[in-house]
């Protein structure tokens, strides 16, 4: 399905039918954290917030939301080769004289340090054959150049590679992707892996069809739907980057990274952009929810039975977590708690939960660790762990406090611990 279609006949949006006030977007969706805002910006349709809930992520994909957690771990386990075309609706209309300031690239807040690109995706293939594709925000510094934040994962490694030669590494940066592509490049996967394949896989799970790419003659493959498509390097020049809002709603610092240079530019027809919040309901999803499947793996090889994980958006999708369990034995509520946190290393507090417990209600999240917790006993600390760079509570050596609450019942004597509510439902 196309995403202007699925939009389409959604009725949780806030259509306005003018260019916005520079900072206004943000406004808005911080109001409305769920709801889709269409708006006009440049003579583009600017969709932000699509991805906001879960229950939208699975309509679109067509898979239920309960089970979307093992959908993602299958599609990650099991990836399969797509489809390359020699068409593509986007390589038949290239930007000729193209100004990235003319492209709706948004101003999010009143102390960013230039209008970025949030929602975009870079592919890239090196000289081995390897593939990747990962979010990378990347801020508008002329009419053809980013500068982009780079962390030390994969692309990272892949510049490094090319800088080591005095060589520019080829990228293609792609914006406006549905979630089955979204998700994966996310995940943190092992180096080789080509998540373009854990996306088909997706798809196909779902949508019933498989996801068909365009190969540019660098050897780059991007997927076919992609609606603004830019062809460029990353270079060997280095730029300002930032003041920036990141995941926590607070501003990163700025810092020297390097300079993108944009050669060519193609764009669907009647394209869209897509504009993703910086601190938003969609960035907290598209960031954690791909965690969540390497969190269930990590925690299922210490208890037999794993019911789900949610990285919860109250700790903004990454700094806190629930993990709903079915215990066997006493102690598999701590053993869960070192599981989940060596498995998200960002993570700094998890709450263990049975299985009756619904875990994507925060009520009932807080109802257990009220009738099941005592501190004395059912609180795990660790202290000067690794903590997430994204937090800025940290140590300034970059460790942090973390703890776990093992808010399930005892395995005997535990009729006092059950909902009278649960006995209807038998």
């Amino acid at each position: 399905m196309e995403i202007r279609e699925f939009i389409a006949h959604e009725k949780d949006i806030i259509k306005i039918d003018r260019e916005l006030e520079k900072y206004e977007m943000a406004k808005i969706i911080h109001e409305n954290p769920t709801k889709i805002l269409q708006f006009k910006d440049k003579g583009y349709d600017v969709f932000c917030n699509i991805w906001s809930t879960r229950d939208r992520v699975a309509k679109y994909l067509k898979l239920d939301k309960s089970k979307l957690l093992f959908s993602l771990k299958e599609a990650m386990d099991k990836p399969t080769p797509y489809k390359i075309v020699d068409k593509s609706p986007f390589i038949e209309n290239e930007v000729k004289n193209f100004d990235l300031r003319k492209i709706p690239i948004q101003y999010h807040y009143p102390q960013d340090g230039g209008p970025y690109v949030t929602s975009g995706v870079v592919f890239v293939k090196d000289e081995k054959g390897n593939r990747n594709m990962s979010f990378h925000r990347m801020m508008v510094t002329g009419k053809d150049t980013f500068t982009i934040r780079i962390v030390p994962r994969h692309l990272f490694a892949m510049y490094n590679e090319a800088k080591a030669k005095n060589k520019d590494l080829e990228i293609v940066l792609v914006i406006g992707l549905p979630p089955y592509v979204l998700l994966p490049a996310a995940m943190s996967i092992s180096y080789g892996i080509n998540e373009l394949e854990i996306a088909n896989t997706l798809k196909k799970m779902g949508l019933g069809n498989e996801l068909t790419a365009y190969r540019f003659e660098n050897g780059i493959d991007v997927p076919t739907s992609s609606q603004f498509v830019f062809c460029g390097r990353i270079t060997l020049e280095e730029g300002d980057e930032g003041p920036f809002v990141d995941i926590t709603g607070t501003y990163d610092f700025v810092r020297k990274q390097p300079v993108v240079k944009i050669d060519k530019v193609y764009q669907a027809k009647n394209a869209f952009f897509h504009a993703l919040m910086p601190g938003g309901y969609e960035h907290f999803l598209l960031m954690g929810m791909p965690r969540e499947p390497i969190i269930y793996e990590g925690v299922s090889k210490v208890v037999p039975k794993v019911y789900g994980v949610r990285l919860t958006e109250g700790g903004d999708c990454w700094l806190h977590g629930v993990v709903s369990i079915k215990k066997q034995k006493e102690g598999d509520g701590k053993n869960a708690i070192m599981a989940a946190l060596a498995s998200h290393p960002s993570m700094k507090r998890v709450v263990i939960v049975d299985e009756d417990i619904d875990i994507y209600s925060d009520t009932d999240v807080e109802w257990a660790i009220a009738t099941r917790f005592q501190a004395d006993k059912d609180l795990l600390v660790v202290t000067n762990a690794a903590g997430s760079s994204l937090d800025p509570s940290v140590k300034g050596d970059g460790t942090t406090a973390k703890m776990g609450i093992d808010a399930t019942m005892p395995l005997k004597n535990n009729e006092g611990y059950k909902r009278a509510i649960n006995f209807l439902k038998k």
